[in-house]
């Protein structure tokens, strides 16, 4: 099981708006569940990645964002760059997010899920990014 964002950058129908738009559950199965945040919250079952992707991506204006192992280890990263004194220093030492890169050891293909959780913890409180064990350390999903 595997869980997973919606961010639209541009709104095709009006409704749903931008941003973070959607938490989904992906089943070992194939099988999603997309909950929709906002005025409009509905819940609705897609049989596969592909059903959700074709219906509400549009053409790219909308990402998933698997929220998991590469996820988790973006958040671990940033905590240790704050602790060490050195921040950025996982992403190219930038605090550009367009100049953000991934490390090395993290897959091509994750690099979004990586950074997108790095941006979420260069976003939290001061006192919590910089807390021992604030952050969840990094876990392996297959």
């Amino acid at each position: 099981m595997r869980t997973f964002e919606l961010h639209r950058d541009a709104d095709a129908t009006g409704v749903s708006g931008t941003g973070h738009v959607a938490d989904g559950v992906q089943f070992d199965d194939g099988v999603c569940v997309l909950h929709w945040r906002g005025e409009h919250r509905t819940t609705t079952t897609h049989a596969s990645m592909a059903s959700v992707e074709a219906v509400h991506c549009h053409g790219g204006a909308t990402r998933v964002l698997y929220v998991g192992a590469p996820y988790t280890r973006g958040l671990h990263d940033a905590q240790m760059d704050n602790l060490e004194g050195a921040p950025y220093a996982s992403v190219g030492k930038s605090n550009t997010p367009d100049e953000w890169r991934a490390p090395a050891y993290v897959a091509p293909r994750e690099h979004p899920h990586y950074l997108h959780g790095y941006a979420a913890a260069m976003r939290m409180p001061y006192p919590l990014s910089h807390s021992p064990g604030a952050l969840p350390g990094p876990t392996v999903q297959e």
